[in-house]
């Protein structure tokens, strides 16, 4: 599970303003830090300007959320050292009025865990690991601000710090520090638009298998042949979609094995969080600045709604590369789902996507990893067509509402890379859209039923596949 959303049964909403608390489970262990994040959704049509309070500090929290769209007010770090039931609670307030409110318990229990064997060569560890058990009396609670949406004045920010630095000083331990505030942003198109990849694809397809027993040999080999980071990241991702099978019967059952780096790199399968994890630890082992993103994708499990909320359903990642970050998906690149088996195909197109057509399919958990221009709502990504774009540099221009206007002329335009035919199919209807340097154009006449845009690759066959999907009504 890669987070989750949980919303307390009494929860109040007034003005179409709502409060989720994502991240945040159940139960936690003693000692073990627990991540999550608040967000304000607006499903009116109007700007609103509030601020929220918490429980957990005496801070308020400034926010005005667009209509129709959210914003994340808050992440939170948090940690207990003495068991029990703690209440969570976020309020959203505007001229003293309360617009929304939610709690959630946390309950917080000690893990339990074999106790080790004493010899003489353990009896010291088994000794600490007994002293360990014993609870600290006074309940650590550990709030750390990181704003993606409004960000509060620094001095806020640096107070926070400054007091939990000194609360730990008092004890001895260790000094917090915080990530740079700076958001991410894309990398431009031009460093890779251009590559050739010929050469580092070779070279990892003839990857020989003394090389594949562990991460470090894998990093080792595929590091060797790369040029530079880019290289690097090229020979991660194309050795992964090659030899990683997607676990479509896992996925299924529900129970996913073991998918760490090493798990995955064992069995050749796994679902997309293994697929991630993967990429993760060999970009590191290669020394890349790299990090793995959960969020919804249109994919298998996909549920075509109003919302987003509830468990996200897939995992990718970004890297970091000359002056920005750059966006994969090794799981969609190695190939799909077709009557409920895994067909292996390897997809350009989702390397170092443009985040502009990405966000069509992924939408990120954290809204500062779309890496798109303009931030892009709940409501906006549902609108979109399914694309299902296998080329590099693929590109939808128009129309990008899924929603087509039934018995009406509709403008397409996209870019293809590698077809030579595109037509728009409706009703058993094909219609051939002009072609320029790889530019498909056309206004077709579209009828109320099933859009779709399929194209063809191969010289040697008349098979088309289906691009892009949209709904005339």
């Amino acid at each position: 599970m890669l987070s989750s959303v949980i919303l307390s049964s009494n929860m109040q909403q007034a003005e179409g303003i709502s409060l989720l608390i994502v991240g945040l489970p159940g139960i936690i262990h003693l000692g073990e830090p627990v991540t999550y994040f608040v967000v304000v959704q607006n499903d009116s049509s109007e700007q609103k300007t509030l601020v929220v309070k918490s429980n957990q500090d005496d801070l308020v929290y400034p926010v005005t959320v667009p209509p129709q769209s959210y914003v994340e007010v808050a992440q939170s770090t948090i940690k207990y050292e003495q068991g029990g039931d703690y209440e969570i609670t976020y309020v959203a307030m505007k001229g003293g009025n309360i617009l929304s409110a939610i709690s959630q318990t946390l309950k917080v229990r000690m893990k339990y865990s074999e106790p080790k064997k004493t010899t003489p060569e353990t009896q010291g560890s088994s000794a600490s690991s007994w002293g360990c058990l014993l609870f600290i009396t006074i309940p650590l609670l550990l709030t750390i601000l990181a704003f993606t949406g409004v960000k509060p004045l620094d001095s806020y920010k640096d107070n926070i710090i400054n007091s939990i630095n000194g609360f730990f000083d008092s004890l001895g331990g260790q000094t917090i520090t915080t990530s740079s505030s700076i958001p991410p942003t894309a990398g431009s198109r031009e460093f890779i638009e251009h590559a050739s990849f010929l050469e580092i694809d070779q070279y990892v397809l003839n990857t020989p298998a003394s090389a594949e027993s562990s991460i470090e040999n894998l990093a080792a080999y595929l590091g060797n042949g790369a040029k530079d980071d880019l290289e690097k990241t090229r020979a991660i991702y194309r050795w992964i979609t090659e030899n990683i099978n997607y676990d479509y019967q896992a996925y299924l059952a529900g129970t996913y094995g073991d998918m760490s780096a090493q798990g995955v790199l064992n069995s050749r399968k796994s679902v997309c969080a293994g697929y991630s994890e993967l990429f993760f630890k060999l970009a590191q082992a290669m020394d890349l600045q790299v990090i793995k993103i959960s969020g919804w994708a249109k994919g298998i499990s996909y549920v075509d709604s109003s919302s987003l909320l509830g468990i996200p359903n897939h995992a990718w990642n970004a890297v970091k590369l000359y002056d920005g970050w750059y966006l994969l998906d090794s799981t969609w690149g190695a190939g799909s789902i077709r009557n409920e088996v895994f067909v292996k195909e390897f997809k350009d197109y989702y390397f170092l996507t443009n985040p502009e057509q990405l966000i069509m399919t992924h939408y990120p958990d954290s809204s500062k990893w779309q890496l798109t221009e303009q931030y892009i709502s709940q409501s906006i990504f549902n609108n979109y067509p399914t694309v299902y774009f296998k080329v590099f540099g693929s590109k939808l221009i128009t129309p990008i509402n899924k929603y087509l206007e039934a018995d009406s002329v509709t403008f397409f335009k996209l870019v293809a890379p590698g077809a030579l035919d595109v037509s728009i199919v409706n009703n058993g209807k094909w219609h051939y859209l002009t072609i320029t340097n790889s530019i498909f154009e056309g206004s077709v006449p579209v009828t109320e039923g099933g859009v779709d845009i399929c194209a063809k690759y191969s010289k040697d066959s008349n098979t088309y596949s289906v691009i892009v999907s949209y709904v005339a009504q």
